[in-house]
């Protein structure tokens, strides 16, 4: 038997009901903030991901899906989406004054190389939500209201926290750089470093911050970003947390907190569960600015900011916390003809119900009455009708509402609009 690949999943029934609900109003939300939906081809550019992702991140040396295609050319089924949305709005020229701000989301499919596990799949939905225009501290404040947005929608509120920090950038970088290297080779020395960490030393030693095996935080004299800041970081950085507590939205600053892609600048933030619902998978979405992306793919300076909500995650959630989501309607009526001939006229019947936009099925097998009568409790569809050469002949037939068990004898024409008041 051929099985689906490791770390995918097939969608059905509840489950893709529960995307699907997910899906629809998370784009509502969006929509009330005014947001366009973008949609970027599956396959990408290796070079695109290389110069934007950064060589050295987990993301591009060891998850992502390459391969090198019939003429010759490295291609990669895209790992994460910023990237390709700002591929595309360089080469559409979407930086022009007239499409500013540019207000973006997408939701599909991404692509990463992962050992799976609960909420992390190879194949993983994210939702995207990205700016374009300004480093402005209210576009950041507007951005985060609509996280809260979401959480509020969801009744997620009381179970989730915002961390946030800011990273140093500049020529201050280096300094911090090269004092977390100094403090990390102590330390590495007397309690020797995981592998990754001491690669990462040397080749992204931010990276370290984020590491799940050695408790960094534990580390004595671990340089703070904050003491790096310039006066215009670190006014802006007040200024922001400011701006949540004037928005009453709370905050917990996480002075260890960096983001897994090379392209952050500045402000960065995760929303976490505050519940191990889903094990060591706390993260519900993440994002920070990324004011140096464009610029770094060849386009024009122009400041960005963003976050990716995973749609697996957060679905995993809100059913561990018996979210209650919508249940899938029933049939409104199922038909079960008797003959060959009633079959036709049934399907033109079927036709009528379905133009009024009814959920109507029927049985085609012309099995007999008892076949029909388990295929109506099967699909639990509110009313029965059995058509024969009878109700045929007469143009008219009994329809049985399954619920109540009551029966009523109709004209045939007058069944639509009886369906119609009834399909409650």
């Amino acid at each position: 038997m051929i099985k689906r690949p490791r770390g995918t999943r097939d969608f059905f029934k509840n489950d893709l009901i529960h995307y699907q609900f997910l899906e629809t109003t998370l784009k509502n939300i969006l929509t009330d903030f005014n947001f366009q939906e973008i949609r970027t081809p599956l396959l990408e550019t290796e070079e695109l991901f290389c110069r934007s992702v950064g060589e050295e991140t987990d993301v591009v040396s060891k998850e992502m899906y390459q391969f090198i295609d019939k003429k010759g050319r490295k291609l990669v089924l895209r790992p994460e989406g910023t990237a390709p949305i700002v591929r595309a709005l360089i080469e559409n020229k979407w930086y022009l004054p007239e499409y500013l701000p540019l207000k973006l989301y997408y939701l599909g499919p991404m692509f990463r190389y992962e050992r799976p596990q609960i909420g992390r799949y190879r194949q993983f939905d994210q939702l995207g939500v990205e700016i374009y225009g300004e480093a402005n501290l209210y576009q950041d404040l507007e951005l985060i209201s609509l996280i809260k947005g979401i959480t509020d929608t969801f009744g997620l509120t009381q179970e989730v926290e915002l961390e946030v920090n800011y990273l140093v950038s500049g020529a201050n970088r280096q300094d911090y750089l090269t004092l977390l290297k100094k403090c990390l080779h102590h330390e590495n020395q007397s309690r020797p470093l995981c592998d990754d960490c001491r690669r990462r030393l040397e080749t992204n030693p931010l990276r370290t911050l984020d590491c799940k095996i050695d408790n960094i935080q534990a580390i004595e004299n671990l340089p703070l970003m904050k003491d790096f800041l310039t006066t215009t970081e670190s006014n802006d950085w007040e200024d922001f947390l400011m701006g949540l507590n004037e928005l009453e939205i709370p905050w917990k600053w996480n002075p260890l907190l960096v983001r897994g892609l090379d392209y952050y600048t500045g402000l960065v933030f995760e929303l976490k569960i505050k519940k191990p619902i889903l094990g060591s998978q706390t993260t519900l979405l993440a994002g920070g600015r990324y004011n140096e992306l464009v610029q770094s793919l060849d386009g024009p300076h122009l400041p960005a900011i963003g976050f990716g909500l995973g749609i697996d995650r957060f679905l995993l959630t809100l059913e561990a916390l018996n979210y209650p989501f919508p249940k899938t309607d029933s049939p409104v009526i199922i038909t079960v003809p008797l003959t060959k001939e009633a079959v036709l006229w049934n399907l033109t019947f079927l036709h009528k119900l379905r133009q009024n936009h009814l959920k109507v099925e029927t049985d085609l097998t012309l099995k007999g009455l008892k076949h029909g009568f388990k295929q109506a409790q099967k699909t639990k569809a509110r009313f029965l009708l059995v058509i024969g050469d009878k109700e045929m002949k007469n143009h008219q037939g009994q329809l049985k509402d399954q619920i109540t068990g009551q029966s009523i004898i109709l004209p045939l024409a007058e069944i639509p609009n009886y369906l119609l008041n009834h399909r409650q």
